[in-house]
């Protein structure tokens, strides 16, 4: 999964929408967070390895990249995806 994450191209409102959701469907949330709420994607890897890993190909990902938002310690990353209206 993490090879798809780190290739995959959106290239339209539900790419991105399909990107988060196979991020969060390789998640662990016993030990962190994932969650997409509108057009924000919450990413806490609870210091969690198997999280981490997901989240250092997120951050390999240029078309997530132009997404993020912040980062804070403790394993917090916040992504902006594009909305439906942007490709209109």
């Amino acid at each position: 999964m993490d090879e798809i994450i780190k290739n995959f191209i959106p290239k339209t409102y539900n790419d991105w929408r399909d990107l988060a959701k196979i991020i969060i469907d390789c998640w662990d949330n016993q030990y962190g967070r994932a969650t997409l709420h509108g057009n924000t994607l919450t990413l806490i890897t609870g210091g969690w390895s198997e999280n981490e890993s997901v989240q250092s190909e997120v951050d390999r990902n240029r078309y997530m990249g132009w997404a993020w938002r912040k980062s804070q310690a403790g394993g917090l990353s916040v992504y902006k995806l594009p909305t439906k209206k942007s490709f209109k």
